[in-house]
């Protein structure tokens, strides 16, 4: 094992340690889901898959791919390893990119895309959301001030290394800079690469990605605003479930709050950060610590540990689907009749 991995897995393991209280509080309320109405918890289920397939639609928009499977199956399992694994994101960004270049998809065409998909997801995320949470403030809901300024302090961030991003990427200049990085790295494993070749196919994927996104832009808004809202609704859904009755503006606060506390990359998916900062805030927002304990363990369990069980399927039907056709080497060795 590399040192690297070893100190990985130590941080992950202390932070895990810090955590735990929060996990155990958690779901230690899982055996009690089972009384929760069928309704709801279907409920839960219908806007999970709905967010899934927005996010199949807006990959195979960046990717321009007619492909369900091939973009369906690596997002699933991807989404499994960055929740399971420790490295979390940086792990199931490796694997989708594996997949899709298994499923035929060049290098070059596959990174630009997922950090265009990646972009969309920080603009409806922590951008068009705060907006709905302000306007709903300014129309008279009640939602706690410390709640709004958390929500605020961390969208604000996000917005700006957003806006930095952007502009990075509608110049040339830093593409010449990757292509040449990215030629230099694979010198050193003995593998040429041409980096005026390379930034070529980046800065002419970036342009391809660019009119995609732009030929679609009404669908793509639809995606933007669906694939938070569902993920908001599945959390609203189980509050409404456990018999939580909290202001929907500031459930949404909250939500917003917990995503931008479950990008610390100390454990797998944020795990254990999720749970406690969302526990924490859905009590501010007017839930009981009993309510918001079972709220956010019904919430979990439906939006994110049941899709890595999914995602876990992917890849297994995904690989006995491009696993290369084994031939006999006995049939191999005789001559042609």
């Amino acid at each position: 094992m590399g040192v690297r991995r070893a100190v990985l897995l130590l941080v992950t393991a202390v932070a895990l340690v810090l955590v735990w209280p929060a996990l155990a509080s958690v779901y230690g309320e899982v055996g009690t889901i089972a009384d929760v109405s069928p309704w709801w918890l279907a409920g839960i289920g219908s806007v999970v898959v709905i967010q899934m397939i927005a996010n199949w639609e807006l990959h195979r928009i960046v990717l321009r791919t007619s492909r369900w499977f091939d973009i369906a199956a690596p997002q699933l399992a991807s989404n499994a390893a960055s929740h399971l694994l420790p490295g979390g994101n940086a792990i199931g960004a490796g694997i989708q990119v594996r997949m899709l270049t298994t499923a035929g998809f060049p290098v070059t065409q596959i990174v630009p895309a997922l950090g265009a998909a990646s972009v969309v997801g920080t603009v409806s995320g922590f951008v068009m959301l705060p907006l709905i949470v302000l306007a709903a403030s300014a129309a008279g809901s009640h939602i706690d001030a410390n709640l709004v300024a958390a929500m605020w302090v961390g969208a604000a961030l996000l917005t700006v290394l957003l806006i930095a991003v952007v502009a990075t990427a509608a110049r040339d200049r830093p593409w010449h800079w990757i292509a040449t990085s990215v030629a230099s790295v694979s010198a050193r494993f003995r593998r040429p690469l041409d980096a005026s070749e390379l930034e070529r196919r980046l800065l002419s994927e970036r342009d391809h990605i660019y009119s995609a996104v732009r030929d679609r832009a009404l669908l793509i808004a639809l995606i933007a605003f669906a694939r938070p809202a569902c993920d908001y609704l599945a959390l609203l859904f189980s509050l409404r479930a456990v018999g939580a009755h909290v202001n929907p503006a500031a459930v949404l606060a909250a939500f917003i709050v917990s995503n931008i506390a479950g990008m610390i990359p100390l454990t797998p998916g944020g795990l254990g950060f999720v749970e406690a900062s969302l526990a924490g805030v859905l009590t501010v927002a007017g839930a009981s610590q009993h309510h918001a304990h079972l709220a956010v363990a019904v919430y979990r369990v439906g939006e994110t540990w049941l899709p890595c069980v999914a995602g876990a399927i992917a890849l297994f039907w995904f690989e006995r689907r491009h696993r290369e056709p084994s031939v006999d080497p006995a049939l191999a060795t005789q001559p042609a009749p």
